[in-house]
């Protein structure tokens, strides 16, 4: 499997599936968070708490993702939500790289809301150089931590 290593991913992230009791609502939730690899979970709880008040993380689950997200960039809306000033908006795909020889790849993808499938292609068959068909699926949202 031909890669280009470091294309231009100057932040190396993680995706962290949690589940967060709150006090604050009386009830659990599932999230899914981009944060940077080197992010402990003593860290994400502190990131959480910051954002959403007192908070139990239950469980947690990490993975590496290729995040096209700039998590540098501006808060663009600014509704005074401390949740806006922590947290970006993505959207989650799963990536299915098909090569000859019958391997296939998988990757997790995040991009920001107007990021498309045919864009998730197209920047995966310049990455994988040997690559014959890429199959996309969307999962959902998440969200990407700020820097």
């Amino acid at each position: 499997m031909l890669l280009r290593e470091n294309y231009f991913y100057q932040h190396i992230h993680k995706i962290v599936k949690v589940r967060v009791d709150s006090n604050k609502w009386n009830h659990y939730f599932h999230k899914t968070l981009i944060v940077p690899e080197r992010t402990t979970e003593a860290e994400l709880k502190n990131i959480l708490e910051r954002s959403l008040g007192p908070i139990k993380i239950a469980s947690i689950l990490e993975e590496k993702v290729l995040c096209l997200v700039n998590p540098k960039e501006k808060v663009v809306r600014n509704t005074g939500s401390i949740i806006d000033n922590v947290w970006q908006d993505g959207i989650e795909f799963n990536v299915a790289v098909y090569y000859s020889r019958k391997k296939t790849a998988y990757f997790s993808v995040v991009g920001d809301w107007k990021t498309t499938e045919s864009e998730i292609k197209k920047l995966m068959s310049f990455l994988c150089l040997d690559a014959y068909e890429f199959h996309v699926d969307e999962i959902g949202d998440c969200w990407v931590k700020r820097e």
